[in-house]
């Protein structure tokens, strides 16, 4: 499953709007999410979005629930019956789930790999990251995949954070104090005075989006557990 996927079991599910008309990524787009959320409305999926290449769509509200189904969505992107336990029986087959292991495959090329920019062709703002709350320094991307190496070991580290659109061809992440990313970066490559390699992931598996955002024990990779969820190798 990838994130297309997703929003088609959503929306089959009357989970999901779609709006055609344009909409702003400045302020407006987060305020229908936010009133939707607050009416236990869909997921939306703005497929017009103002001063972006046309294609480039965005959804918001996908992970959300009801008051008495606040697992819901998450359940949908996990493949298990969300309309089957409460939440607290919900959690708990997740739970279930995340004791399996099956580690992931490398693969030559994936549909990430067929459009490449590098250098002056980088052009971050073709993408709707939104201005979301008056205050805000800028545009952020906040459903993502951040992903760090341990370079003692071959331990990846994946972590969801709020990342700043700061130029064209520049984001700033905000590591969670405490986190492993946070840790790799503070215990092992600053002291070392290395760089650290990081990669962002946008628009794959939902349930990465989710492992992503869990306290995994340390050395663990998301990438092995989500593998045993979906009950097959995650490709990588």
């Amino acid at each position: 499953m990838d994130m297309r996927d997703f929003i088609n079991v959503l929306k089959e599910a009357g989970e999901l709007v779609e709006v055609n008309e344009e909409i702003s990524w400045d302020l407006e787009a987060s305020a229908f999410a936010a009133m939707s959320q607050r009416l236990r409305g869909p997921a939306l999926l703005f497929n017009n979005v103002k001063g972006v290449p046309k294609g480039h769509r965005m959804v918001a509200g996908h992970f959300d629930g009801t008051l008495h189904k606040p697992h819901r969505r998450i359940c949908m992107a996990m493949d298990i019956e969300p309309d089957k336990y409460d939440f607290f029986e919900g959690v708990g087959e997740i739970a279930k789930k995340m004791q399996n292991v099956i580690l992931p495959v490398e693969v030559a090329t994936a549909p990430c790999k067929e459009v490449i920019k590098m250098g002056k062709d980088v052009n971050l703002f073709e993408f709707p990251f939104v201005y979301g709350g008056l205050g805000d320094c800028g545009r952020y991307l906040m459903s993502n995949i951040t992903i760090g190496k341990d370079p003692d070991s071959d331990w990846t580290n994946w972590g969801n954070y709020a990342t700043l659109v700061a130029t064209k061809n520049r984001m700033a992440t905000c590591a969670s104090v405490g986190s492993d990313f946070y840790n790799l970066l503070h215990s092992k490559y600053w002291p070392r005075g290395e760089k650290m390699p990081v990669a962002i992931a946008v628009g794959g598996d939902p349930l990465c989006y989710l492992l992503a955002g869990t306290g995994l024990p340390k050395g663990v990779s998301e990438a092995d557990v989500a593998g045993g969820m979906r009950g097959a190798p995650i490709e990588l």
